[in-house]
């Protein structure tokens, strides 16, 4: 089978897979859509560089996204969706009826309501459908999960995770990022790091969460503190924000993307009774095994290491293969939507002040 036709669609924050198909022979990009191309050229920094050059010759560009799936009828395979949050059932609708594949930006909808109205359409179409939490194909995140498989890490007792980063002023002047039940960090960050637990130690069993906006005085929330318990019994934290100046985000630290300020911090740390290991430095520290095994004793560290990757690169080479029938979706409406349940059980969680289990939800 020939290279994927593929279309972007919104470049604010789409403009990054437009890049990767560029470098990379993964597919072949068609056309993009946006409201203002120029204007989310510049918020990448990207100045003084006309839209045809910055997303290539012969790409057919539209202001309209349901234009251009109408235009290139017959022409394309897939979308790829980078679209605010509350056009996700919207975008899903249009795709299923033009027959194409769809890769959706992460979270899947803003709330459970419309990720079963995604699920609905994804599963009674049958159409090939992957939610981006693009952090599954991390090797740095998949070397995590073969630790654990491999029983190094012995019992899972617990993770800590930081997300705390400042982001620009400019980036809230886009309304729907700081609308109440659209933007926020739980939403567009926050999900990915639950996302993460749930893929790497296990289903959650419930949450205790303190959510705070007085830092930036926002409608959506700014900073927060997160307990989570599975249901393998081990448990979990969070601490977010949007409003410090920090290096501890996993961005940073991952230095998976060149947009951000690189890191050589770490942002999560796992434990378990055999050993613990940080990431995404990937240090393995434990004990020779034995009876005398403990704080007394010297510790030993263990550097792991993983080839080099593009994370981006990963997943779009999976959204291929699922187009061209060659892999099932590694991450379906039902699954992300098991992520967007638990970030609900949060707000709940911090408006109620009590724990909340998710299987209330």
């Amino acid at each position: 089978m020939s290279l994927p036709k593929i279309a972007v669609l919104g470049l604010s924050h789409g403009l990054k897979f437009v890049k990767c198909l560029k470098e990379n022979k993964i597919a072949e990009l068609v056309a993009v859509a946006d409201l203002d191309p120029q204007n989310a050229i510049q918020s990448y920094n990207i100045n003084n560089v006309s839209v045809s050059d910055c997303i290539g010759k012969g790409v057919e560009v539209y202001s309209d996204y349901k234009e251009l799936i109408k235009s290139t009828k017959g022409r394309l395979d897939g979308v790829v969706a980078a679209l605010p949050n509350h056009l996700h059932v919207e975008v899903t609708k249009e795709a299923a009826k033009a027959g194409l594949a769809l890769m959706l930006e992460k979270p899947i909808a803003c709330n459970i309501d419309e990720a079963k109205k995604i699920i609905e359409i994804t599963e009674n179409s049958g159409m090939k459908f992957l939610v981006a939490h693009h952090r599954r194909f991390s090797k740095k995140v998949l070397k995590v999960k073969e630790v654990i498989e491999a029983g190094r890490l012995g019992n899972i007792i617990g993770a800590e995770m930081i997300w705390a980063a400042k982001k620009h002023d400019e980036y809230y002047e886009q309304e729907w990022r700081i609308a109440k039940d659209i933007g926020g960090p739980l939403l567009i960050n926050t999900i990915h790091d639950v996302d993460n637990l749930r893929f790497l130690i296990g289903e959650i069993d419930s949450v205790q969460a303190f959510i705070a906006n007085k830092s930036r005085g926002n409608l959506v929330e700014d900073s927060g503190v997160i307990i989570f318990s599975f249901k393998n019994g081990a448990v979990a934290s969070i601490f977010l924000t949007d409003n410090s100046p920090s290096l501890w985000y996993y961005e940073a630290c991952t230095q998976e993307y060149e947009f951000f300020y690189p890191s050589y911090f770490n942002c999560y740390k796992f434990f378990g009774d055999k050993a613990s290991l940080t990431f995404p430095n990937l240090e393995l520290f434990y004990y020779e095994q034995g009876k005398q095994a403990g704080w007394q004793r010297p510790i030993k560290q263990e550097k792991l290491v993983v080839e080099r990757f593009d994370v981006l690169a990963e997943e779009l080479k999976h959204f291929c293969d699922v187009i061209k029938g060659e892999a099932e979706s590694k991450i379906n409406a039902r699954d992300a939507t098991l992520s967007l349940i638990v970030v609900e059980a949060i707000k709940k969680s911090s408006e109620t002040g009590k724990a909340v289990k998710i299987s209330d939800l």
